[in-house]
């Protein structure tokens, strides 16, 4: 997985400077409507990233002798640079035990690292975990409210 690569586009897909190339009926909003507080005091805007990798982040598949702290530390660069924005970022991981032994821990850290927090992380190690992980961040992301 080209991870930081992917971290890159989640991040195009949620910033205002990328508007020009999408569809102009879905333009990016502002970061500053992620910081000012409508009327109920919630942002006027929440922008929300959800990666989802095997957190084996490499630059090219099966390019010899490859560093896999340098794709990972680009990958954890790009999300602290989002987090900076406040775009609010979560990671699911999907089977880390699979990766070979040298690479799980490296993997772990980097999408515990790049959620916003410990709370953003998800380790899915089979299907089922999988499945759980993404209705567990819609009910995160949805906020109910009661007028009284």
């Amino acid at each position: 997985t080209s991870g930081a690569l992917g971290t890159a586009w989640a991040w195009y897909m949620l910033a205002p400077n990328w508007k020009g190339i999408f569809p102009s009926g879905s333009p990016a909003g502002s970061y500053n409507d992620v910081t000012s507080k409508g009327p109920t005091g919630a942002p006027l805007l929440r922008k929300v990233a959800v990666l989802m990798t095997d957190g084996g982040y490499n630059t090219l598949r099966a390019w010899k002798d490859q560093d896999q702290h340098y794709a990972s530390d680009g990958a954890a660069k790009l999300c602290s640079a989002m987090k900076a924005k406040g775009i609010e970022v979560y990671t699911v991981a999907f089977a880390l035990n699979e990766l070979p032994v040298a690479e799980q821990a490296l993997a772990r850290k980097t999408l515990q690292d790049c959620g916003s927090d410990v709370s953003h992380f998800y380790e899915t190690l089979t299907v089922a975990d999988l499945k759980a992980a993404f209705p567990d961040i819609a009910v995160q992301l949805t906020a109910v409210y009661l007028k009284l």
